[in-house]
């Protein structure tokens, strides 16, 4: 969920058949939208799922096994037996829906034009991936210092006390 954004149904119902060539496909069944949609994976989390995958798996059998998805009571005490706290001191929860928006704000604080988290994450608008966007996450300071100035130094400009300009900005008067 929190390598390729998927919703919490989309992962229960995966398929072997649906994970291929670095890309994780959606079956519109599966599919909030009830479009076939499909998302990259990150290389890391292709070779992950090559290397889980059982050698007798069917395409058709599911990649999470039947039984083995946690339910929230069962992810809560994970949480626990890792010493996460469910609610941090911003108020915000620790849930399987929390993992799609860690992965929505990622992709923002990656660098990631807004049109491309929006359709990595599959919305329907950029409005709604923004709320889904940590903004703690994104690096205010480093986009500010990214920005093109020029070069040099600036110099100080002539006085203009007593000066007006005319509509095509040519001075006039003393």
């Amino acid at each position: 969920m929190l390598g390729v954004g998927l919703r919490t149904g989309e992962v229960r119902r995966l398929c072997w058949k649906d994970v291929r060539d670095g890309v994780v496909h959606i079956p519109a069944a599966s599919a909030k939208s009830r479009r076939d949609q499909s998302v990259p994976m990150p290389s890391r989390l292709s070779e992950m799922l090559a290397a889980y995958r059982p050698r007798d798996a069917q395409p058709g059998d599911t990649v999470i096994p039947p039984g083995a998805f946690p339910n929230g009571l069962t992810f809560d005490r994970d949480l626990a037996a890792a010493g996460i706290a469910k609610w941090d001191a911003s108020d915000r929860v620790a849930d399987r829906h929390a993992l799609r928006h860690t992965y929505v704000s990622w992709i923002a604080a990656g660098g990631a034009h807004p049109k491309t988290t929006m359709a990595l994450a599959r919305h329907s608008s950029m409005e709604l991936s923004a709320r889904y966007t940590d903004l703690a996450l994104l690096d205010v300071r480093g986009a500010v210092d990214r920005l093109p100035m020029p070069g040099g130094t600036l110099r100080k400009r002539p006085a203009t006390e007593g000066r007006t300009w005319d509509r095509t900005g040519a001075a006039k008067g003393a």
